[in-house]
């Protein structure tokens, strides 16, 4: 079911509803939880989440940039592991903002913008691109 928003005004009263209606996309909606107990991420399979990803794991932080409690998100311990260090990834290269008890830096470095090599490459290591006969 969808709900659609009706506004009634009466005088100097405005009454908002929703009002379920059914959705012409019903076939393409995500199971609900009573359905499926799984948590959403392993429903949705979701395995390769990465900290750039910010419109799916930002959902798990509240407004003060905490991550919300495992039972509020109904994640399994897997996945709540993986979003949680998603999460602190992300805020700092600040992508999702910080909370407030967040640690400041010693020098000047935080405000540049930082990067993780994500995931890291073997390819990516000159040391074991280049055979060892040319490092003499």
């Amino acid at each position: 079911m969808v709900r659609k928003l009706v506004i009634e005004e009466n005088d100097n009263v405005t009454v908002v509803k929703g009002v379920e209606i059914d959705s012409d996309r019903k076939q393409s909606l995500i199971p609900s939880v009573e359905k499926n107990p799984a948590c959403p991420l392993c429903r949705l399979n979701l395995k390769n989440l990465s900290y750039t990803d910010i419109l799916i794991i930002g959902q798990f932080v509240d407004e003060n940039g905490k991550m919300m409690p495992r039972e509020d998100t109904r994640l399994c311990n897997r996945q709540f592991g993986i979003v949680k260090h998603l999460i602190r990834k992300a805020q700092t290269c600040r992508l999702l903002p910080r909370p407030k008890d967040w640690p400041e830096a010693a020098g000047t470095y935080d405000k540049l913008n930082s990067y993780y090599m994500y995931p890291y490459k073997r390819r990516d290591d000159m040391f074991w691109t280049v055979k060892d006969k040319y490092w003499k």
